[in-house]
């Protein structure tokens, strides 16, 4: 059984796409623009992809009713004379135009790259916006592309015989510059994602919503909107149930697990210490930045469904309820608004139309429905929030605690020909803030990523493997593998968490992404090391 927190990902943390070594060698082309698109994370429909033979354009997003992407076969053709880099190179060219589709830069047609084009005085503008996000979404679906840019502008502009200073964009000279700049700057969003996810994944939420605070400081993304309210959320929940975890019994569908629960009641902390006007101003906050993912996405069903929680621990149902009217009038369904409905009209006393929701979830599979409407169904330890609400929760879960697995941290680095998490020379850092001081440092190889997290309290060193890894864990787990092969081995993870069409498998010092398919499409290292008192 899972239990989630709505994290878009990697997306959280942002709905991504990773893809394993093999998924992206034997992908069609419409296949990867299908990944490269949903890498997105967007609600709004996918245009269509048309190959035209058409020796004029690159590749160009035409709006309309139908808006639409066109990308050239000589365009293609030039990608593939990459050899290796072939699939980087389309995904650069992909990307960039869904860039324009998904940041609404509908004033005229867009292209990568052509001849006869007239366009207004945004253009510049909108074309660094393109390239800078396009390739953070190919970084985020599996691709390598930050290295193979400048040769690719080299490349199309040589074989389209194009102006090195096409009308309405930067010089050449000038787009390679801004190009070495833009790739830069998205490898390093890309680490700190994985930094802010990791250390949400791990219950580091304040770390965590810096982090995303300071990637939507640079990417003003709807996802990192979300992620970063829905570290605050759960560092609300933190607060609110440490002590009182019966003051909200349910599972709201932004939890990381129902097993957390566990220590919540049973390791009850004595404090006494008031935490009603912190937890409601990160409430507030969390609001704040659904708020704004919502501005930039009208249908985006996550920045809904998390204010409504947000509002019903806020002690207003009425406006949760209307969070997913509001959805609901932009004609997006969801089965977890069934969830977040039955909690906000229990809240409200009206316990019939809580018990229907509660079995409409059940009936869809929503998040944690089983244990929502059971719990819901138990009088004794629901009704009057009586204390054995702990044992209910034991009672539960007497048959689900996962088996928690040691790993032999030791064995398992030297699978990346390592010894000790701490022997990278880390290339690059980033000062992420100073009060609290925070920094993300990171190098990085064909086979892996390796990445420091300091935080006031612990230095976390992690080895990421990459799409591209080859190599097992000590326990014979690769990428590409089904997840029934690594339960099987690794039996289940203590902690399982969702982000949007990932999982997060934790295990003890090693982590697991599991796609869409149950498939293996990274895993992680990692290690927190306390810092000692000066």
């Amino acid at each position: 059984m899972k239990f989630s927190v709505k994290i878009i990902s990697i997306s959280s943390l942002l709905v991504i796409s990773i893809m394993c070594s093999i998924e992206l060698k034997a992908q069609s082309i419409y296949e990867q623009y299908q990944t490269i698109a949903t890498s997105f994370g967007s609600d709004k429909k996918i245009p269509k992809l048309s190959i035209v033979n058409n020796d004029k354009i690159v590749a160009q997003f035409i709006n309309g009713v139908e808006p639409k992407i066109q990308i050239s076969k000589k365009a293609i053709a030039v990608c593939q004379s990459m050899k290796k880099d072939s699939s980087n190179a389309l995904a650069i060219i992909l990307s960039h135009e869904l860039a324009h589709y998904y940041l609404n830069h509908a004033d005229c047609f867009k292209y990568f790259a052509g001849n006869s084009i007239a366009l207004n005085n945004s253009s510049v503008l909108n074309e660094a916006e393109a390239d800078r996000t396009g390739l953070v979404q190919t970084l985020k679906a599996g691709y390598s592309s930050t290295k193979i840019y400048q040769t690719l502008l080299d490349n199309v502009y040589t074989k389209f015989n194009l102006n090195e200073n096409l009308r309405g964009y930067l010089s050449l000279e000038k787009r390679k510059e801004q190009a070495t700049q833009i790739a830069q700057e998205a490898e390093d969003h890309y680490r700190i994602f994985i930094a802010a996810n990791f250390l949400t994944t791990t219950k580091n939420y304040v770390p965590a919503f810096i982090m995303y605070d300071f990637i939507t400081s640079k990417y003003a993304f709807k996802e990192n909107y979300n992620n970063a309210g829905v570290a605050r959320l759960n560092t609300a929940i933190e607060l609110l149930l440490t002590n009182n975890p019966e003051k909200m019994p349910f599972l709201l569908p932004i939890e990381l697990d129902a097993l957390s629960r566990l220590s919540f009641s049973v390791e009850r902390s004595d404090a006494t210490t008031d935490n009603s006007e912190r937890c409601k101003q990160l409430l507030l906050e969390a609001n704040d930045k659904f708020s704004k993912a919502i501005l930039l996405d009208k249908k985006y069903a996550l920045a809904y469904l998390n204010m409504a929680c947000a509002n019903i621990l806020l002690g207003n149902p009425d406006a949760a309820l209307g969070n997913i009217k509001d959805l609901e009038i932009n004609g997006v369904k969801n089965k977890d608004s069934y969830t977040v409905k039955a909690i906000a009209y229990y809240s409200k006393g009206d316990k019939k139309n809580a018990m229907s929701n509660f079995e409409l979830a059940k009936k869809y599979n929503a998040t944690n429905a089983d244990y929502n409407l059971k719990l819901m169904k138990s009088k004794d330890s629901f009704w009057n929030f009586l204390p054995d609400f702990s044992g209910f929760i034991d009672k539960y879960f007497s048959n689900k605690k996962p088996v928690l697995t040691l790993v032999n941290l030791q064995n398992e680095t030297k699978q990346f020909g390592m010894q000790d998490l701490k022997l990278p020379v880390y290339a690059r850092s980033i000062q992420i803030s100073t009060k609290p001081n925070i920094e993300v440092s990171y190098t990085e190889n064909k086979s892996y990523d390796a990445i420091k997290i300091s935080t006031p309290t612990t230095d976390y060193y992690l080895l990421k493997t990459t799409p591209y890894s080859t190599f097992n864990t000590a326990k014979g787990i690769k990428n590409g593998n089904a997840t029934s092969m690594l339960t099987k081995t690794y039996q289940q993870p203590k902690l399982i968490t969702a982000a949007g069409n990932f999982n997060y498998l934790q295990y003890d010092h090693i982590i697991f992404t599991e796609n869409y398919k149950s498939i293996i499409c990274e895993w992680m290292l990692y290690k927190g090391i306390k810092k000692t008192a000066n």
